[in-house]
């Protein structure tokens, strides 16, 4: 768990690269973490979630007490186990859709 805290931590100083990781979700689908900056709230990261059938919000994370912490755009407020979240994905920004 202290791992992914550390990969977590450092690649959010990394300016090239957008780094997600997810976990499942009981809707059907899965809760993102991302490195991109969070448009809403300075100093976060960027956060969404889906369902099964497509519906997704949006979010802003950060750790703490290695609980990963989502302030839900419509202003629910959440903690996640840290090592529940497996890497999703690493890729350039800029080439996302």
């Amino acid at each position: 768990m202290k791992g992914l805290l550390a990969v977590l931590l450092a690649s959010i100083s990394l300016t090239a690269w957008a780094d997600s990781w997810a976990m499942p979700n009981k809707a059907g689908g899965e809760i993102v973490i991302t490195t991109r900056e969070c448009p809403k709230q300075k100093g976060l990261l960027r956060a969404y979630n889906y369902k099964q059938g497509g519906a997704i919000q949006e979010g802003c994370w950060t750790v703490f007490d290695e609980m990963v912490q989502v302030i839900w755009s419509d202003g629910t407020r959440y903690a996640y186990p840290l090592d529940s979240f497996y890497k999703k994905s690493t890729e350039k920004k800029g080439t996302n859709l």
